[in-house]
């Protein structure tokens, strides 16, 4: 009995040692993962260096030159301005009612006359006297009235160095032919407007 029992372990060891079975259903593998840790390896995490044409290109910083033209710029359209600004002022308050009026008169009648002196007119009319001084200082304020290129001189430096400081007041070529038009029409345009019109005419 003993004996039949070692046989027939022994025919169990040797079936289950086979190299070749034949009584078992193959078992079905998966297929491997695939490997994605190259596409998120350090390579991957940068990013390719922008090329020139990508880099936004920056303004250029205002120099002192550039302030020094904005600040001539301002002054230049300020003094186109304040001429006639200053002008219509000295006409209401420099000349009396009526003292246009008179001086106009008196030119005429000069022209009709020929050779009609001053002193002729003042000698006919004492109080014609008072008009002409009114005159005389009405035209020396209006001489006196636009900047003079020292003054403008004078002025450009502190203002650039202003506009240097606070860069963004300095005048872009957009804002810079603005002004430029607006200076050249301004005496044009202005003597259409009652308010204006003796500003701009003497």
């Amino acid at each position: 009995m003993g004996l039949d029992l070692l046989e027939v372990l022994g025919q169990a060891t040797e079936a289950v040692n086979n190299d070749n079975p034949t009584d078992f259903t193959p078992i079905e593998t998966a297929a491997p993962a695939a490997d994605y840790s190259e596409d998120f390896g350090p390579e991957a995490t940068q990013s390719e260096p922008e090329t020139a044409e990508d880099e936004p290109t920056a303004a250029p910083l205002p120099t002192p030159e550039d302030a020094r033209k904005s600040a001539r710029r301002w002054i230049e359209f300020v003094d186109n301005i304040q001429k006639p600004a200053l002008i219509a002022s000295y006409r209401q308050t420099v000349l009396r009612p009526g003292d246009e009026a008179r001086m106009d008169a008196f030119e005429q009648e000069r022209a009709g006359r020929g050779r009609y002196s001053i002193e002729d007119a003042v000698t006919d009319d004492k109080d014609f006297y008072h008009v002409l001084a009114r005159a005389k200082e009405f035209t020396e304020l209006c001489d006196r009235a636009p900047f003079t290129d020292d003054e403008k001189e004078s002025l450009t430096g502190p203002l650039a160095e202003v506009l240097e400081k606070h860069s963004q007041l300095q005048l872009s070529p957009e804002m810079a032919l603005l002004l430029a038009v607006a200076m050249v029409m301004l005496p044009r345009v202005a003597p259409l407007i009652p308010q204006f019109r003796k500003g701009f005419n003497l």
